[in-house]
């Protein structure tokens, strides 16, 4: 595995830095790691201090070029062919079955994945209906819809929900977390409480202190496995208490506190983690996500930044494979708006590129 050019760009506060990376990298970032350290020169011996961001040039995710849909196509014919039984059958499926093939790839679905779903589909599409892309493709929908799991998420009518945002750095924890609390006090009415682990990142408790003021809503710190167990213990009042925690971005400290925050959520003993997946990453980072975070329970995922993406079928390798339930679906920056509640008709129509209508506010 090729290694990681990390580069280093300074500033007084973290949008100085960040102006500096998007200026010398581009607008696409992936930010690795924020730290407060000392300025260089006399100042810097003085005592002050600067913020250093180290970030890399996103790779965007593209959907396959022309010649490489081509290849699969022909592949796909001529396993398609070796699986039917007569020249008939052939000639009937060939047609739409490989155009979907085609689509389906476009949308950033897995050639193997596709492949094996598609064949699959012979058995229980009429041979007479074979050759009509629109029906073809409305029986996949259904069959995604009967694959995908859904949950339902945060139960407004719960006594005492916990809900622990887990995720790398950068896949929107914090900015979820202010979505779902609006929409759980706002649109439910509900008593919401807040608490976050993040100590690690440079500003990251006093931008969640923001959403917590603007909302009127308790907020606070835990720094280890006790004390935030202690934290969700102090809110047994409230119906939903909701966890920001730290990234996960390679070092050390975040990795170990993930199995401080595991004794503590078996201590509570009615918590749910929602881990967050950014939909820009490709398939194979998605899975290398839910590895790091294999010490934690997983028991939802939120997708995250589909706004930012041209194709979101990378996902459901990960969706089949797994077969974790996607809760939530975020779609943009607006709290709360740009929330939206699962369901396997709306992950369907996403993976498919026929848009968002059918998620729910």
């Amino acid at each position: 595995m090729p290694l990681i050019k990390l580069h280093s760009f300074r500033g007084l506060s973290v949008e100085e830095a960040e102006e500096k990376a998007r200026f010398s990298l581009g607008p696409q970032l992936d930010i690795h790691a924020t730290r407060a350290v000392r300025r260089r020169g006399f100042r810097g011996l003085l005592g002050a201090s600067e913020i250093e961001i180290l970030a890399t040039r996103r790779a965007a995710i593209k959907a396959p070029v022309a010649s490489d849909i081509y290849e699969a196509r022909r592949n796909f014919i001529s396993r398609l062919e070796t699986a039917t039984d007569t020249v008939r059958n052939i000639f009937d499926g060939v047609s739409a079955l490989t155009t979907l093939y085609e689509y389906v790839l476009s949308r950033g679905v897995s050639s193997q994945l596709a492949e094996g779903m598609l064949l699959s589909m012979k058995g229980f599409v009429p041979p007479l209906k074979m050759r009509d892309f629109g029906f073809v493709k409305e029986s996949f929908r259904e069959y995604l819809r009967k694959l995908i799991r859904i949950s339902g998420g945060i139960d407004p009518c719960g006594l005492n929900n916990v809900a622990v945002m887990i995720g790398p750095t950068g896949s929107g924890k914090t900015t979820t977390v202010a979505k779902l609390a609006a929409r759980m006090k706002i649109d439910y009415r509900l008593s919401v409480a807040l608490v976050t682990t993040d100590t690690f990142r440079v500003g990251a408790v006093d931008q969640i202190g923001l959403y917590a003021d603007a909302l009127g809503t308790p907020l606070k710190v835990a720094t280890d496995g006790d004390s935030l167990a202690e934290a969700i213990h102090g809110f047994a009042d409230y119906r939903v208490v909701i966890v920001d925690t730290a990234g996960i971005g390679g070092t050390s400290p975040e990795k170990s506190f993930l199995e401080g925050m595991r004794s503590a959520m078996n201590r509570a003993g009615r918590c749910m983690t929602y881990l967050l997946l950014d939909m820009r990453a490709h398939s194979a980072n998605q899975a290398e996500v839910l590895k790091k975070f294999s010490p934690i329970r997983i028991d939802n995922l939120i997708l995250t930044k589909t706004d930012e993406c041209a194709v979101h079928g990378q996902i459901l390798d990960v969706l089949v494979y797994t077969g974790i339930p996607v809760a939530y679906v975020t779609n943009g920056q607006n709290v709360p708006g740009d929330l939206r509640k699962a369901t396997s008709l709306g992950v369907a129509d996403m993976i498919l590129g026929d848009g968002f209508d059918s998620l729910r506010q």
